[in-house]
């Protein structure tokens, strides 16, 4: 991974702020390696000379080459303020090796300190010409990333900040603690639905769980037997699972490393956030000890781009995996595994 800032202006992100006072602005050039297959990167962006604002990009690259057409794409990317309170305009866009721009978005948010927000809703990007014209001549991608401060110009959005008073989102966040699990005096205020995970009760509200999840949701709005349930049993993970589950549903956080178990959990329950997150993360942990459970998890649940990332790390690691019982174990019992192995192994030798 490369960041350079940049110097570089485009005349869309410069419409939309130019009527709005700047407090700062600055571009970077973000260089992802080798992007025709997937990858995941965090680029830390911090500007110059102000020292209270600091954002992450955090980004998932897609690419193939296919009968003449380059396809290229962002999986997901999602959008940190690791500093104070700001409103943010973004402007992303691909750099190509001619150096001709394509813009992606061109977006202003409100953000509160350690405030993420998603961006994966950017355009999918189709290019009729030849490889050339989007990965230079190694395989990398460029994007170009112009992050500007902009002035609060309004006393309505001060108080947006500023006020005592919780956000929705913050009055969601604080319905759920350990208090909802397993409660001595048990009362309607801890929640409207009781969900049981072996001999532990958790306390849930029906809202958040429908709002989160489009298993939930459709639970709770079709004839399914569990529509009007107070108790409803999860048999498939255990409490340490389940409650970093909830807690993302509720607070939009999570507390704890990222697990296999966890992402199994964000799959069967479509919390799709929480789902491209985890292959992000579990994609940035693989090594030589965790590759054949991170595969073996992402076959499980279809998961083409973590298999195709796990089977990226053997394929470059393996000398030392190549005696590895786990993975000797994959190759013998799944022929797809074995197959693109193969295919990997042998690029790598030529």
């Amino acid at each position: 991974m490369s960041i350079t800032k940049e110097k570089q202006h485009f005349d869309t992100c410069e419409n939309i702020v130019q009527r709005q006072k700047v407090i700062a602005e600055q571009s970077f050039r973000l260089v992802h390696p080798n992007a025709q297959t997937r990858t995941h990167l965090t680029h830390e962006l911090t500007l110059d000379g102000l020292k209270d604002y600091k954002f992450s990009l955090n980004e998932g690259i897609g690419g193939n080459y296919s009968e003449g057409i380059c396809y290229i794409y962002l999986i997901h990317s999602n959008f940190r303020n690791e500093g104070k309170n700001a409103k943010v305009h973004l402007n992303l866009a691909i750099e190509n090796p001619d150096s001709s721009v394509e813009n992606l978005m061109n977006v202003t948010f409100y953000m509160l300190k350690d405030q993420s927000l998603p961006v994966h809703q950017l355009p999918r990007k189709i290019y009729d010409e030849n490889y050339d014209a989007i990965f230079s001549s190694n395989g990398d991608l460029t994007l170009i990333c112009k992050i500007a401060v902009l002035e609060l110009e309004d006393q309505a959005n001060k108080y947006r900040y500023s006020s005592p008073s919780p956000s929705v989102f913050m009055a969601l966040a604080d319905k759920f603690s350990d208090a909802n699990i397993n409660p001595l005096t048990p009362n309607d205020d801890l929640g409207d639905v009781i969900l049981h995970v072996g001999e532990n009760t958790i306390y849930c509200h029906k809202l958040v769980l429908g709002l989160t999840s489009k298993y939930f949701e459709t639970m709770f709005t079709t004839d399914m037997k569990e529509k009007n349930a107070k108790d409803i049993p999860l048999q498939d993970f255990d409490l340490d699972t389940v409650k970093a589950l909830l807690n993302f549903m509720y607070k939009d956080i999570i507390d704890d490393k990222v697990t296999v178990e966890l992402l199994a959990a964000s799959d069967m329950y479509d919390v799709m956030r929480l789902r491209e997150i985890c292959i992000q993360k579990l994609t940035e942990s693989l090594d030589v000890k965790n590759v054949a459970q991170i595969w073996y998890k992402a076959y499980q649940h279809r998961m083409e781009e973590l298999m195709q990332n796990a089977l990226l790390f053997m394929a470059k690691n393996w000398k030392i995996l190549h005696e590895d019982e786990n993975v000797l174990e994959l190759v013998e019992n799944y022929p797809k595994f074995n197959i693109k192995l193969l295919s990997l192994l042998g690029k790598n030798q030529k």
